[in-house]
């Protein structure tokens, strides 16, 4: 009921011209993954680390955690 009603306010509901003009101001790029890597390689690169990071102190962990199990406990 509560998306029903959502979808019909939205439906029915006009843009503010301010909205409407700077909307149809952006340029929309036709390969945004290339233009944010770009733009953003570094930034890119740096989260893919930080990612890369946590992934490997988790597995690290894990395996750690399982041979601690199967040879102390």
């Amino acid at each position: 009921m509560l998306l029903f009603f959502g979808l019909l306010v939205r439906l029915k509901l006009l843009e503010t011209p301010e909205f409407s003009h700077i909307r149809d101001s952006f340029h929309i790029s036709k390969l945004p993954l290339a233009e944010v890597v770009h733009n953003y390689g570094g930034n890119v690169l740096l989260g893919w680390l930080a990612r890369m990071g946590e992934g490997a102190v988790f597995t690290v962990f894990t395996l750690y955690m399982f041979s601690y199990l199967t040879t102390i406990v």
